[in-house]
C-alpha cells in the first residue's frame, strides 16, 4: 500500500516518536539511543524549559501504520524578539532515505510555522541554537558525542531536495590530550603566562554547594561572550540548569572551571564526559539495572572521551588580545586537569565556521575539523507550493 499519514505528536503517541530514531539508524553501528526519560522531558511542555520562550509542534509520519519519521517546527519568542525576521525553525530531523516521507513531514513543519506568520524556517534546531544544533554532513564514521545530533548520509541530499540551502557550517574537531605540544595553542599559552595582569588571576573549579549561583554565572558570561556570534539566542539559566539537572548526582566539581579576575568570574569551561559512551548498550531504557551502571561509572570515572560544549569569555570588559589571554590560561588549565583521565579523545564541538581566528587556529593545532553539521534555511511559501517539496 505505501500509504503515508503525518499525526502530530499526542500522549498516546510519544512511544512512537521515541520509536523513530531506532527504525531509521537500525543498520548505524554509531548510533546510540538516547535515553527514553530524557527524550520524553524534551517534548514536554511541563518539563522543558523551551516552552517558558517558545512554542513547538512534533509530527511523526505513518507508512503503512507504522512509525517511520519525526519532525518539530518552533517559533522562539527569544530569538524573534532579537532579529524579527518572521523565521521559524525545524528539528529532529529523523527520517528514513525516502522523499515522499521527508516532504510530507517539512510540510507538515512549515504549515504550523505559516499558521503564526512565520515565512522563513531554519534548522536543525531542537529545539534551539543552544541545544542539538545543525545536521551532520561529514564525519558519519566516528563515535557518537554527548548532546550532538546524529544523521544519515541520506539526509542532506533530501533537505536539499526540498528547497533547502546550506548557510553555516558548524565544526567538531577532537584531540587526545597530551598531544598539543608545540602546536599553535600551545604558543598561545606560553604567551599567556607572561602577561602583565596574571598576578590578579585565579582559576578555580566550581562550586556545587552554589550550584543554582554558579548556573547563573556561567548563563550570564556565555551570553555576554556570545552576544555577537551568528545566531546568537540567549541562553537562560533554567535551560542550562534542566539540561543538566538529571546528571547532578553525578557532577563533579571541575566538569566546570572559572578563571577569575580578582576573585570575579570572567570566564568558564563546561565539559561532561560523554555519556553516550557509557550508555550505549542501554538501548534507550534507565531503569531497572542501567540506573546503577549508570552510577558506577561515574563515580569510578569510567569513561574514554568527553565534550566541551560551552565556552565563554566575558568581553565587554576586555580587548580581544586580554580575552585571547584568559582563554589560553584557563585551556591550559583544563588540559593539565584531563591529564589524570587518560581520555582517548576530547571533542570541541560545535564551532561555527565564520569564528575565523580561532577556527584557523583549531585547524592549525588539531588538524581538520572531523564533523561538520551545516544549518539550512528555506522559504516556508516553497515548502508549502505544490510539488515545493519534491
Amino acid at each position: 500500500m505505501n500509504e503515508i499519514v503525518v499525526r502530530e505528536l499526542a500522549d498516546s503517541s510519544i512511544r512512537d516518536w521515541l520509536d523513530v530514531p531506532h527504525f531509521v539508524y537500525r543498520d548505524d553501528r554509531h548510533f546510540v539511543p538516547r535515553l527514553d526519560l530524557l527524550e520524553r522531558a524534551r517534548v514536554s511542555k511541563r518539563k522543558n524549559h523551551f516552552f517558558g520562550h517558545g512554542e513547538a509542534a512534533f509530527f511523526v509520519a505513518y507508512k503503512d501504520g507504522r512509525p517511520v519519521g519525526r519532525i518539530s517546527a518552533q517559533a522562539d519568542q527569544n530569538y524573534l524578539a532579537r532579529y524579527q525576521d518572521a523565521t521559524g525553525h525545524f528539528g529532529f530531523y529523523d527520517v528514513p532515505d525516502d522523499a515522499e516521507v521527508s516532504r510530507r513531514l517539512l510540510a507538515a513543519a512549515a504549515g504550523w510555522l505559516s499558521s503564526r506568520g512565520l515565512r522563513r524556517v531554519t534548522g536543525p534546531f531542537s529545539l534551539t541554537i543552544n541545544e542539538e544544533s545543525g545536521l551532520l554532513v561529514s564525519g558519519y564514521d566516528m563515535p557518537a558525542s554527548v548532546a550532538m545530533p546524529h544523521a544519515a548520509p541520506w539526509q542532506p541530499a533530501l533537505l536539499e531536495r526540498a528547497g533547502f540551502r546550506g548557510i553555516r557550517d558548524l565544526l567538531g574537531f577532537r584531540f587526545k590530550p597530551g598531544s598539543l605540544s608545540d602546536t599553535a595553542f600551545w604558543q598561545l599559552m606560553k604567551i599567556a603566562r607572561k602577561t602583565s595582569f596574571n598576578a590578579r588571576i585565579t582559576i578555580r573549579d566550581m562550586n556545587k554547594r552554589n550550584f543554582d549561583e554558579e548556573i547563573r554565572t556561567i548563563v550570564d558570561i556565555f551570553n555576554e561572550g556570545s552576544r555577537n556570534s551568528w545566531g546568537a539566542v540567549p541562553l537562560t539559566a533554567e535551560e542550562l540548569s534542566g539540561a543538566i539537572g538529571d546528571y547532578r548526582l553525578f557532577f563533579r566539581k571541575n566538569y566546570a572551571k572559572f578563571i577569575c579576575i580578582d576573585g570575579k568570574p570572567e570566564g568558564f569551561i563546561f565539559w561532561p564526559p560523554n555519556l553516550v559512551e557509557i550508555t550505549a548498550k542501554f538501548g534507550g531504557k534507565l531503569f531497572p539495572l542501567n540506573w546503577a551502571r549508570l552510577l558506577y561509572a561515574f563515580a569510578f570515572e569510567k569513561f574514554r572521551s568527553g565534550r566541551m560544549p560551552l565556552l565563554g569569555i566575558r568581553t565587554a570588559a576586555h580587548s580581544r588580545w586580554r580575552s585571547f589571554v584568559l582563554f589560553a590560561l584557563l585551556f591550559e588549565h583544563w588540559l593539565k586537569d584531563l591529564a589524570r583521565y587518560d581520555l582517548d579523545w576530547m571533542e570541541l564541538a560545535w564551532i561555527v565556521e565564520s569564528n575565523r581566528i580561532l577556527v584557523d587556529m583549531l585547524r592549525e593545532s588539531l588538524g581538520p575539523p572531523v564533523r561538520v553539521y551545516r544549518v539550512y534555511e528555506a522559504s516556508v511559501e516553497h515548502l508549502l507550493a505544490p510539488g515545493g517539496s519534491a
